[in-house]
Order: structure tokens, then sequence, then C-alpha cells
């Protein structure tokens, strides 16, 4: 009786358009619980499935509110058809043998589905490969079948056209120098592709120091030496890309010298990218709408006219650089890395030397997002020249709007230098602004000089509208930088920053003229303690209670009621 008066409630609400309710519906869908995938995969590799080999699929899948009771893999693109998967612990996987002698992209849909049926779907892009490789050399034939290292073609040009005809996993190029192109561009990767160079001419030894692969833009009107738009993940290793000029003001030809990198994921490795040009942004390499990931790399001697010296990022889900090295390189702003719109960006183990800017941000640059700096090296970058009343913010670099996390970096040697009035340089070394949490650790400024004829402050760093979190150091974190405005903050200036500000555990030797200033009522420390103070003549300068020479006075500093508490202690001068 129960079960038919409720079919009968239920029609009753069919009939009418309460059923159709916006809320009811939200209510009904909300009622299903959700699903969302974490992640799936295929392995060995997204972009190297052989032909004739296992493929190993695995997914991460949540459910709220509903219990996910099965996945399955569709695999009828490669003539496998549905492919149920097991649940270990919080992976779902299994096992299968391809068969399928169709080479080229395919696509794999993960499907997952709770306990109340609803179900939620998730692609994933492999690309299955017959041959090994495509094989160029310059001894090498364009007649040849370019399958084998005894039978390479003479140009990558080729190359790239039997890598799509022939199924192959990769080109790999013997060493010389490479110099075609087609329509104002040398190489133009496709999604899957790996570019490898480095090889000796017998393609049995493989290092790019000893058999340097070059692709080179100079031969003709080349406005990017490699371009990289057509989507999915592709890799440059062991090339050296350079002399492209990206000089026609016509959309994207004004930008990425070097390489061009629109909606794709690029890895680049072992490469060096030299000696390019962009009339706008993005000298040696320019990305949009993608992610790029740089390891064990030379960036050098490239410039922008505009913005991103060596690299440009704008709108990346991720930016990776390890163990890289970037140098002389000019641009306005970002003379080594200028970023906005970067959802995750990381720096390990890698140096910026000897970039030249104008602008705010002269060495990096960087607005909005997640940034991560780990046991890198920036030094002898020079800011001069600035344009008449355009003050500068973070000679060296800036960082604005969002989270930034720097352990164990180095700025030393930086100028930022100059001499148009009306114009204010506002942190040498390193300027924060509207970063909502940030920290500084272990790291070292030394020799910041911020100079102006009208007004220089914060000579190793400044932090602005906002920006809070703790500088900690336990070593000699402040040496030697200046700023010629007399209550300018040489080692640290603070300017509307905000609670909680830490500063412990650092040593500030030889800042000149001040230590610490205090810019305005909001920009107190809450905590100052057991900070050294070595050979400094000011030693803070507040801007309600005035200048403190003396270590007694400073660790006072919070009985005048304007710093919280027992906030200040500790501090001392030997």
């Amino acid at each position: 009786m129960k079960k038919l008066i409720i079919v009968i409630i239920a029609g009753l609400f069919v009939s009418c358009d309460l059923f159709h309710n916006t809320d009811i519906g939200n209510m009904l869908q909300s009622a299903q619980g959700t699903i969302e995938f974490n992640w799936a995969a295929v392995s060995p590799d997204l972009y190297s499935v052989k032909i004739y080999t296992n493929l190993v699929l695995t997914a991460k899948v949540t459910g709220t509110d509903a219990k996910i009771v099965s996945v399955e893999a569709d695999l009828t693109s490669i003539g496998l058809g549905i492919v149920s998967m097991e649940k270990a612990g919080e992976i779902w996987s299994n096992q299968v043998w391809v068969k399928t002698v169709d080479a080229g992209s395919h696509t794999i849909i993960f499907n997952a589905v709770n306990e109340y049926g609803k179900s939620v779907q998730f692609n994933v892009s492999i690309r299955i490969f017959q041959n090994e490789a495509v094989y160029v050399a310059e001894w090498g034939d364009n007649t040849n079948s370019g399958l084998t290292n005894t039978a390479p073609v003479k140009s990558i040009l080729k190359a790239l056209q039997l890598y799509e005809e022939k199924g192959a996993a990769e080109i790999r190029v013997a060493t010389g120098i490479y110099d075609e192109f087609i329509n104002n561009t040398c190489v133009i990767m496709r999604p899957g592709m790996i570019l490898k160079g480095g090889y000796d001419n017998t393609f049995m030894n493989n290092d790019p120091a000893l058999y340097p692969t070059r692709i080179d833009g100079l031969s003709g009107n080349v406005y990017h030496v490699v371009v990289a738009v057509e989507g999915g993940k592709c890799t440059l290793d062991g090339l050296i890309i350079s002399r492209g000029i990206a000089n026609n003001d016509f959309l994207f030809n004004k930008h990425g010298g070097g390489i061009l990198v629109l909606g794709t994921e690029l890895v680049i490795k072992n490469c060096i990218i030299e000696s390019n040009y962009a009339l706008q942004c993005g000298g040696g390499i320019y990305v949009m709408d993608g992610s790029v990931t740089i390891s064990n790399s030379v960036i050098r001697q490239n410039i922008a006219m505009s913005q991103g010296g060596a690299c440009f990022f704008y709108n990346v889900s991720k930016a990776d650089i390890d163990c890289t090295v970037i140098s002389n390189t000019f641009a306005e702003s970002g003379g080594g890395i200028y970023g906005k719109n970067i959802a995750s960006f990381t720096m390990d183990d890698s140096v910026i030397a000897k970039s030249v800017s104008k602008k705010s941000g002269g060495t990096i640059y960087l607005d909005n997002g997640l940034f991560t700096l780990n046991n890198s090296l920036i030094h002898s970058g020079v800011l001069s020249h600035a344009p008449d009343g355009l003050d500068v913010y973070g000679a060296i670099a800036f960082f604005a709007n969002g989270f930034l996390n720097m352990t164990g970096c180095i700025f030393s040697n930086n100028i930022s230098s100059n001499t148009v009035n009306f114009t204010a340089i506002r942190g040498c070394g390193l300027y924060l602004s509207a970063i909502t949490n940030f920290s500084v650790i272990q790291s070292i400024f030394f020799k910041s000089s911020a100079y102006s004829i009208y007004a220089a402050q914060g000579g190793a760093i400044m932090l602005a509208n906002l920006s809070w979190g703790k500088i900690i150091s336990n070593q000699i974190s402040f040496n030697s930088n200046t700023a010629t405005y007399n209550y300018g903050g040489a080692g640290i200036h603070l300017d509307n920053s905000t609670i909680p500000l830490i500063i412990d555990y650092n040593i500030f030797r030889a800042n000149n003229p001040g230590t610490v200033y205090e810019g305005y009522s909001t920009a107190y420390p809450s905590s100052l303690k057991y900070n050294r103070f070595i050979n400094s003549a000011l030693l803070y300068s507040d801007y309600v209670g005035g200048d403190i020479y003396d270590i007694d006075s400073l660790n006072n500093l919070d009985s005048s009621g304007y710093n919280p508490p027992n906030s200040v202690t500790g501090n001392t001068t030997n």
C-alpha cells in the first residue's frame, strides 16, 4: 500500500510544473552524490605506446555522499572495447595487451559509476606508434626511409612528414646545423612528438655537449624556430634553438622568437636556447594557455623588447624550471622571467644572471599564482634608465597576488639606479605586493643596491599592499645592502604590510643607511626577535617612534604600545 501511495505522489509531481522547479532539480541531482576523477593515466607513457605491447590503465576516483561501484575504460578506438578495472586501495587498475595496427592518436574514455547510477567520464589521449624513430643526419638523403640509423633523411622537415606517415615514436637528430624552414618556422611539433638531438653520426652515442645539434633560424625570415600549438604533450631534448626573430607585428609573430607554445604541454630538457629576439614578449620562450617544464638547460642572450627576455608565461597551469641557467637577457620588464596567471610556478637549483631591464620586476616578474623558489641564485641583475615618472616596484624581483615560498635562495650583487626626477625605486632585491602568505627561509640578500636621485627604498626587500608572512634565516641573511633614501630600509622596508609578519633569527650586517624601516602605521611586525645587527649605524626606523640606534631601545620597542606586547625581544649587536 505504501509503494502505491509513493507511486501516486510521484505521478502527481511528474504531471505538474513543480517537478521542473530548479531547486527541486538541484536537490534530486545532489541526492545522486558527486564523482570526481582525481586522475587517470595510461602507461608506459601517454604518448609512446607501442603496437603489440602491455598497456597499464590506472585511475583514482573520489565519490562524495555515494560509493563508487565501478570504473571502466573504453578502448574501442584501439580495438579492445570496454575493459573493467579492479580496485586496490584508492586506485582502480587493469592491464591489457595492445594489438591494434592503427598507429596514431587515440582517445581512451574512463567512466566511473556510483551506487546511485550517476556516471562521470575522463578522457586520456595516447599516441600509438609502429617504428622506434625517424633518423636525421646532415649526411642523410631525403629519399631514404629514415627508419634506421643507417638510412637517415637529411632534413628535419622531411622527418616531420615521416613521423606521421610511418607512426614513429620520436625523431632523432645527429650533430649538425639544421636551418630549413616553412611558413616562417623551422619545426612544428605534433602532439606526442619527441625531438631529440645530441647524437653522433652513427646514432650509437648521445651527448649534446659532444655532438651539438643546432636548429637555426638565421637562414631566412624565421619568426619562431620551434612552434608547439597543436595541444597534447611534446618534448625537446638535447637541442640548440637559436636565432629566431619574431619581428612581425601580426598576432603571435611578435612573440616567442625561439619557441612559441600555445595550449600545449611542452617539456624542454638538456637544451640551449640562445640568441633569439621578440618584438614584444618571450625572446627565448613564449607560453600561453599550456604548460612548460624546463630542466638541465641553458637560456642565454635572448631579447624581448617588452616582457620576458628569456621566458614569458601567461595563463599557464604549470611552469617548472629545474637545474637551468638563464643569463645575459634583456626586456623592459622580466628580463629573465615574466609570468602572469600561473597556477603553479617552481624554480629549483637554478640561476638567473646578468639580466638588464628598465621597469618593475626587472629580472623576475610574477603576478597571480603560487610561486616556489628553492636553492636558486639571482645575481648581477641591472635595472637602469627607468621611464620618467614611472616608479619601479621590485627592480630585480616582483611578486604579486598569490603565495610565495622561498628557501635557500641567494640575491647578490644586483644594482638598480635611476637618474630621472620623480621616479622612485621601491625594492631593489625583492618586492612583494598583496602576497597572501609568504615565507623567506634561509635565504641571503647580499649587496643589493637601490640608488635614485628621487627616492630609493628597500635595498633587499620591500613588503607592500597587505603582504604578510615570515622571514627566518639563521645566517647572514642581509649583508651590505644599500638604499639612498635616508629612511629607505636598506635591509627590509615595511610599507603597508600586515600582521602576522615575522622577522626572526636573521643577521643584518653593514646595511646602509638603515636596517629595518616601518613605512606606515600598519607596517609593524608581529614578531621581531633574536636578530643580530652588526656594523649598523641605524638599527631601526619607526614611522611613529622615530629612529632607534641602540639595541636596548629596540628590544623595548613594544613598550610604546605601538607594537604588540612581547613582540620585540632578544635582538643583539654581536
